[in-house]
């Protein structure tokens, strides 16, 4: 039978693992933030409301980008403002686009803040078990 002290190091060792697997995939898939605003004519509501992801919203429904926002990991940004036929921005679009691009960017700091606890944690975990 294992002693309580390597069944310990075991289950650290195997949680640090699963979160360095978790932490190495979620800064992949945050290399890039995107936020992209679409607009849609009022009797497509039920439409995309019946969607279950972004992908059955633009093969399913009647939507149109309206504002798009791609910031990199290394604070590189692209945007695309959306603008009248005469060249004004729609500023109403555009308020709305830039709330949504602030609501994305604290999100992604957040995990970033708990990954980083985390990992951190785990690190305490593993030292104190290694004793």
């Amino acid at each position: 039978m294992a002693e309580p002290r390597e069944d310990l190091n075991s289950a650290v060792r195997d949680y640090a693992k699963a979160l360095a697997d978790q932490i190495q995939a979620f800064v992949k898939d945050m290399a890039t933030l995107e936020v992209r605003t679409f607009t849609t004519p009022e009797d497509q509501i039920q439409v995309l409301v019946k969607a279950k992801n972004i992908d059955d919203i633009l093969n399913e429904g009647n939507v149109m980008l309206r504002a798009g926002t791609s910031i990199s990991f290394d604070g590189d940004v692209a945007q695309l403002t959306p603008m009248d036929a005469s060249g004004v921005i729609n500023t109403a679009v555009w308020e709305l686009h830039q709330q949504a691009v602030q609501q994305a960017t604290q999100h992604r700091e957040r995990m970033l803040k708990a990954l980083g606890e985390a990992a951190e944690s785990t690190l305490r975990a593993l030292r104190a078990a290694n004793g």
